[in-house]
C-alpha cells in the first residue's frame, strides 16, 4: 500500500508541475500576443526641452528609423535626415540605433547615437497605444549630449 501511495504521490506532482509550465507559457504567449506590432518606418522627432548648453534648447531633431519587433522586444535603427525642420547633408545622416521593450502600453528604449566627433547614449520612454492600430507614439527622452532632456514623438511613414 506505501508503494502505491509513493507512486500516485509522484503522479499527481509531476502532472501538477506540468499544468503550472505550460500555464505560465500560455500566460508569456498571451501578453506577446496583445503586444502591438509596431516594427516598420518611422519618423521620430526630438525636441530639446532642457541642455547644459543653452544654445539647443528648442532644436529639433529628426530621423528616419526602421523598427523590428519581436514580441515585446524592440530594435530600431535609422539615421539623422534633419535638424529644425530642414533636411541634412548626407555626410551629417548621423546613424541611431536603440533596443527596447514594451511593457504595459509603454516602450522604453536605450539608444546609441554616433556623431562624427563622439557617440553618445540615452533613452526614450514613448506610450504606445495597444487599444488600436499604432500609428504615432510619442514621450519624453534624456541623453548624454549636453546633457539634454525633451520631449520625442514619432509616426509610422
Amino acid at each position: 500500500m506505501k508503494r502505491l501511495s509513493a507512486k500516485i504521490i509522484l503522479e499527481v506532482t509531476v502532472a501538477t508541475i506540468t499544468l503550472l509550465c505550460s500555464a505560465i507559457f500560455l500566460i508569456d504567449y498571451y501578453q506577446d500576443k496583445q503586444t502591438k506590432d509596431i516594427s516598420g518606418a518611422w519618423k521620430f522627432t526630438f525636441t530639446i526641452k532642457e541642455s547644459a548648453m543653452p544654445k539647443y534648447i528648442g532644436m529639433t531633431a529628426g530621423y528616419k528609423i526602421y523598427i523590428t519587433q519581436e514580441g515585446k522586444k524592440i530594435k530600431g535603427k535609422g539615421e539623422k535626415f534633419w535638424i529644425n525642420n530642414k533636411e541634412i547633408p548626407s555626410l551629417q545622416h548621423d546613424p541611431l540605433t536603440f533596443e527596447g521593450q514594451i511593457e504595459d502600453g509603454v516602450l522604453k528604449a536605450q539608444y546609441e547615437l554616433s556623431g562624427v566627433k563622439r557617440n553618445s547614449f540615452g533613452e526614450f520612454t514613448v506610450n504606445v497605444n495597444e487599444d488600436s492600430e499604432v500609428s504615432q507614439i510619442q514621450g519624453s527622452f534624456c541623453g548624454s549630449a549636453a546633457d539634454t532632456k525633451g520631449e520625442v514623438t514619432a509616426s509610422k511613414e
